[in-house]
C-alpha cells in the first residue's frame, strides 16, 4: 500500500477527497534543454522494487551502509534507491551531486565506510582531490564506488577501483558486483541505440513518463542478455595510463 491506494480507498468513501496519482517530478537536462519526467506513485513502487534487486545483488543487507549522490532534479531514482536500502534494513547517507557538497561526502564516506557509494560525479570527484587525503583518503574505506561514467578517469587515477552508476535520459543504469555493463529496469524501459549511436529510451505504457524513442544525450551501446546492459562511451574505451 502506498499514499495512492490509499487515497483511492478513501475516496471511494469520502468523494471529496482528492485522488492525485503523481509522487512527483523529475527532470531531465539534454544539451542544455529541460524535459520533466512525471512520477506516479505505481512508477515509485516498481523503482523501488528494482533498486532492492539491484542492491540485493550488490549483497546489502541488514547493518550495512550505502552513501548516495544526486542532484535537486534527480529526486526519483535517490527516493527510491534510499526506499530500498531502509526496506533491507541498511543505513543510507546523501550528498548533493555538486562540488561544493563534496566534504559531506568525504566526511559520510570516511564515518560510515559504506559497502557502496552511488552515484559521484565529475565535479564531486575533482573537489575530493582538494581535500586532505584527497581522494582516496576519502573513499579507500568504501566497498565499491559506483560513479557517474564522467568520474571513472579521475578516479582510476586516484586507486579507485569504480563501477557505474549514471543517468541514460530518466533511467537509471547500474552496475553489477562484477562492473561488466550497467543494467536498467527493463519492464518499466526500453534503451535503443539510434543510428548516430545515441541512447534513446522508450517508456512502459504504464509509466507516467509518455515520450517514446527519448534521445537521452548519451552515447553507448546496449549488450542483449538476461538482464541486458547498457556500455556509455565514457566507459566503452581504454582508461589512460
Amino acid at each position: 500500500m502506498n499514499r495512492y491506494t490509499s487515497l483511492q480507498e478513501a475516496s471511494a468513501v469520502r468523494p471529496d477527497v482528492a485522488l492525485d496519482p503523481l509522487w512527483g517530478l523529475g527532470e531531465v537536462l539534454v544539451d542544455g534543454r529541460s524535459t520533466p519526467v512525471p512520477i506516479t506513485w505505481d512508477d515509485m513502487d516498481r523503482d523501488i522494487a528494482w533498486a532492492r534487486t539491484a542492491l540485493l545483488e550488490h549483497g546489502i543487507g541488514r547493518g550495512d551502509s550505502l552513501v548516495l549522490v544526486a542532484g535537486a532534479n534527480e529526486g526519483g531514482w535517490a527516493h527510491a534507491f534510499l526506499r530500498a536500502a531502509a526496506e533491507l534494513g541498511a543505513a543510507s547517507g546523501m550528498a548533493w551531486s555538486v562540488g561544493f557538497d563534496a566534504r559531506r561526502v568525504s566526511t559520510l564516506c570516511r564515518r560510515l565506510r559504506p559497502a557502496l557509494a552511488i552515484g559521484l560525479t565529475a565535479a564531486t570527484v575533482a573537489t575530493l582531490a582538494d581535500l586532505d587525503g584527497g581522494i582516496a583518503g576519502s573513499l579507500g574505506g568504501v566497498g565499491l564506488v559506483l560513479a557517474r561514467a564522467d568520474a571513472r578517469d579521475a578516479l582510476a587515477a586516484a586507486g579507485i577501483r569504480a563501477g557505474v552508476f549514471d543517468l541514460v535520459g530518466p533511467v537509471p543504469v547500474i552496475d553489477g558486483p562484477a562492473c561488466e555493463g550497467a543494467a536498467y529496469d527493463e519492464s518499466s524501459w526500453t534503451v535503443e541505440v539510434d543510428p548516430d549511436s545515441h541512447l534513446v529510451v522508450t517508456p512502459a505504457p504504464h509509466r507516467g513518463f509518455r515520450l517514446a524513442r527519448f534521445d537521452s544525450g548519451r552515447l553507448g551501446r546496449v549488450v542483449d542478455g538476461t538482464p541486458a546492459r547498457v556500455v556509455l562511451a565514457e566507459v566503452d574505451r581504454p582508461a589512460p595510463t
